[in-house]
Parts: structure tokens; sequence; C-alpha cells
């Protein structure tokens, strides 16, 4: 701790902050008549953040407390900061600190030299975000094209309306796979209701009508394997 106006602490006195914080006392020696310790003040750190008085003789003398709610609150307090009223409080060693002229004149040059850096990026993060969207259309619009081709009149003409593709199996069950890529396939009933859904795709990221088209042939050719793998939910 520094030498202050009021007190200081002894030369032989480690005044690091372990001295704050054990529960050995730190000798200190007044420096002029407004000093506010005595000899022996145990300047520990839970004498600075208790909540009770510090008058007593061995501690400190001064009828105000100095604990961590003092410098914390918002009102003035006299803490030996200085001669008079002081606000000690945590928001004036905060905020109190006005900007020079120099801190001023470097914060707006600081400010003018990061706006074309901030343009130039979103400029890229821009550029970067169009692509892929373009990106995603084409591969959208191939896959499209693929799904279309490999649909039999009765599917296509389904798809064309509503983007779902029914399909019938050699063992004579009845599905209808909806656009989408989880949860999208309906099992059927005789009726045409939904009995229930399964959820199964292929492992890689693809457009949605890649997923439709090979849900289509895994119906159709591998009706058993994929009512194996897939995970059933309610309708």
């Amino acid at each position: 701790m520094a030498t202050d106006q009021y007190y200081q602490i002894s030369n032989s006195t480690d005044s690091t902050w372990p001295t704050w914080v054990s529960n050995a006392y730190a000798a200190t020696s007044a420096t002029s008549a407004h000093a506010y310790c005595v000899q022996q003040v145990n300047n520990t750190w839970g004498q600075w953040v208790s909540a009770g008085t510090t008058s007593s003789a061995d501690t400190i003398t001064i009828p105000y407390q100095r604990v961590w709610n003092e410098w914390v609150a918002s009102g003035t307090v006299n803490v030996g900061i200085d001669a008079s009223s002081t606000d000690a409080s945590w928001n004036s060693w905060v905020y109190a600190q006005a900007e020079t002229e120099d801190e001023k004149r470097l914060r707006a040059a600081q400010e003018v030299g990061a706006k074309p850096r901030w343009d130039a990026q979103q400029r890229v993060l821009a550029e970067a975000a169009a692509k892929r969207e373009e990106e995603q259309r084409l591969a959208d619009a191939r896959a499209k094209e693929l799904l279309k081709g490999a649909l039999v009149q009765a599917q296509l003409e389904r798809f064309e309306r509503d983007e779902c593709i029914p399909v019938d199996t050699a063992k004579g069950n009845k599905y209808l796979i909806r656009k989408g890529r989880t949860k999208n396939i309906d099992v059927l009933n005789p009726d045409g209701t939904v009995k229930h859904r399964l959820c199964v795709h292929p492992a890689s990221d693809c457009p949605d009508f890649d997923t439709m088209l090979a849900q289509k042939l895994w119906l159709e050719h591998s009706e058993d394997e994929i009512l194996r793998m897939a995970n059933v939910w309610p309708a």
C-alpha cells in the first residue's frame, strides 16, 4: 500500500495482498495530525468488507466505517482520502476520470480508422452469404430436376401439386413422402389416414429433394431395411 498524506505501512511490514487478506496485524505509522490509523491496525480484508464498526482501540479510530460498503455506496463519505468530504464511492473511482482533449482526439481517430475496416468486413460477410445462398439455390434446382426424372406419372402429378410423393411398395404398403428431411415419411392406413411417421434420411447434408429421392428408392427396393433403421413417430 503506497504512502499518502494520512498513513503508511511501515518499511518493515509486508504490504502485499497477503497482508490484507490474512488475519495478521499490519503495523502502521502516522504521517500527520490527520492520521486515522494507530499502531497495530488490523488492515485485513475482513476489516474492509465487514459490516461492523471499526472503532476499537486496536483497529481504526475514526467514526466512519472503513468497509467495502462505504466504497461501493453512492453517497459522499470522508474516509481519509481527502481532508474534506469526498465522494469516495466505487462510481467515483471507475467513472469520474474525465476524458482529456488528447484522449478525445485519439478516440475519434480510432473510430474513424475503424469504420472502413468494419465496412469492409461487412461486405466480405455479405458476399459470402450471398454466394452460399446462390449455391444452395442451384443445388436445390438440380436435385428437384433429378427427383422429377425418377418419378412415375402418378407420383409426378402429386409432386407437382403439393411436393409430396406417394409410394406403393411390393408388399402392398402405402407411404407418403413429404418435403423435408426428418419425420417426413407418413405410413398410411388403407383409408389414406396417417398411421405413424418414419424418420430416416441420408447421413450427409443434402438438399431436401435429394433426401426425398433416396427415401423413395429405399421404400421401393429395401422396405424391410428402411423399416428396421427408421425411428417411429406418432402421427
